[in-house]
């Protein structure tokens, strides 16, 4: 008798954070000849995932704690979307669903529940989401990107510290000062805020552009919130978006990265191992990127600003006081690779193939 081949449905999405973590998972998945589904919207998930994976289009809608027109909107689709992922759950039939979170995984998670089909769910920050705090209730494991200790409220028994899956070119990729037409010996700072960008923290860095690159050469990947300055060819490298090679190269060549405090991107700068200050998103649900940041902030790995009492001369300040400092940049990049898990993505695809 043929065995037959094993089966994952797989959703995460919302932003390039969820998704990004899950696709290192399904390569480890597809290595052992596991058949993958995907199941999310039109929108990122769809552009992200390719055709790399069996891709399904559901509806899925934000959840918010006030009563509004969008609300209700929402609501409907996230009903219309439980209604799509049953049907293509029944369709594939699945061993195991794997949810990273995020808005669009919600409906593939209840539509397990209804199916009682086990599921695997992983949560990448230091404060478990709306979508994975429902998952729990059911899920069969929760794989965590922080350890253990750093949550509260959570059944423990379920929970298993698996770090957050990063793309490995980021952590093997080498100095590339060609790639961006840099000089080798003058200092470069990379900016990112994340796959959305980041407005505010944009015109605060356009802010002090002039003065930054009087000593340094900058990457800025600015999401779709581009400022309005014009730098020298030869010191300034900026894109709205990059893509693997790219951002590894980035990384690879910053002496100190600039960013948010989401928990991809945090794992990102974790397998680069270069210092960084942290600008978190204020108003990021339950402050989940606060609670990140100030969790890799303890071991002196980085360091936090507050955007609402942060001015640009101040960012400046703060960029200079790390630069400046040999044995500082030493010793946060040392400080911040130890929150590297490069078997993350195959600790979490152990998890799943538990259950098949």
């Amino acid at each position: 008798m043929v065995n037959k081949r094993k089966k994952v449905a797989l959703s995460a999405g919302g932003t390039a954070g969820h998704i990004n973590p899950l696709l290192e998972v399904a390569k480890v998945l597809q290595e052992q000849d596991i058949e993958l589904l995907y199941l999310g919207t039109s929108g990122i998930e769809k552009q992200l995932v390719g055709k790399t994976i069996k891709f399904q289009t559901i509806l899925a809608g934000k959840l918010h704690r006030h009563i509004s027109l969008a609300t209700i909107l929402n609501l409907a689709k996230l009903k219309i979307g439980i209604f799509q992922a049953i049907w293509h759950l029944k369709k594939f039939k699945p061993d195991v669903v794997f949810a990273k979170g995020g808005f669009v995984s919600l409906p593939v998670v209840l539509a397990s529940k209804i199916l009682r089909i086990p599921l695997v769910a992983h949560e990448s920050d230091a404060e478990i989401g709306l979508s994975n705090k429902i998952a729990l209730k059911f899920c069969q494991k929760i794989c965590l990107g922080f350890p253990l200790e750093n949550y509260t409220g959570i059944n423990l028994a379920k929970a298993v510290f698996t770090g957050t899956p990063v793309n490995p070119l980021i952590h093997h990729t080498k100095v590339d000062y060609r790639y961006f037409g840099f000089d080798a010996k003058k200092q470069v700072i990379f900016i990112t805020g994340g796959s959305q960008g980041a407005q505010t923290l944009n015109e605060k860095i356009a802010q002090i552009l002039p003065e930054l690159l009087e000593n340094y050469q900058i990457i800025f990947q600015t999401g779709a919130h581009k400022p309005d300055y014009k730098a020298g060819k030869n010191d300034f490298w900026q894109k709205e978006f990059l893509d693997d090679a790219q951002m590894a190269k980035a990384y690879a060549t910053a002496d100190l990265i600039i960013s948010r405090a989401g928990a991809s991107t945090l794992a990102e700068i974790s397998a680069s191992g270069k210092p960084a200050i942290l600008i978190p998103l204020p108003w990021s649900a339950q402050n989940h990127q606060v609670k990140n940041a100030r969790i890799i902030e303890k071991a002196g790995a980085v360091v936090v600003l507050d955007q609402k009492n942060t001015s640009p001369e101040k960012i400046a300040i703060t960029i200079n006081n790390i630069l400046d400092n040999k044995i500082k940049i030493k010793a946060m990049a040392q400080a911040v690779s130890q929150f590297y898990e490069p078997q993350s993505a195959r600790k979490i695809a152990n998890e799943i193939s538990k259950l098949l």
